[in-house]
């Protein structure tokens, strides 16, 4: 199940409004379904995609808070800093595979 308000504010003390979580969990669901492996239709949704919807959104709204020396869009007071979807996340949605060595 993705994350709805209940669950976002009960994993996320500090979240914003209601109507800017919403919107966040909306942005970050949408980015986890176009970069997490496709799941087969009618499949439940992962806990790993759940929690990486809600870690996105929690990094999508500290992105708007954060210092404008970072990259940005836009300027002053209306500068939006941009991050890629953080590796924990990437990670959450494609884990990273173990490789043998053989020697």
């Amino acid at each position: 199940m993705w994350p709805d308000i209940t669950t976002a504010r009960a994993q996320w003390p500090g979240a914003p409004t209601d109507t800017i979580l919403a919107d966040l969990l909306d942005i970050a669901r949408d980015q986890v379904i176009a970069y997490a492996p496709e799941l087969p239709l009618g499949a439940e949704v992962p806990v790993n995609y759940s929690y990486a919807a809600l870690v996105q959104a929690r990094d999508i709204w500290n992105a708007f808070n954060a210092s404008p020396s970072q990259d940005q869009f836009g300027q002053d007071t209306f500068a939006i800093p941009v991050y890629p979807m953080s590796w924990h996340v990437k990670n959450l949605l494609r884990p990273t595979q173990g490789k043998w060595l053989v020697g």
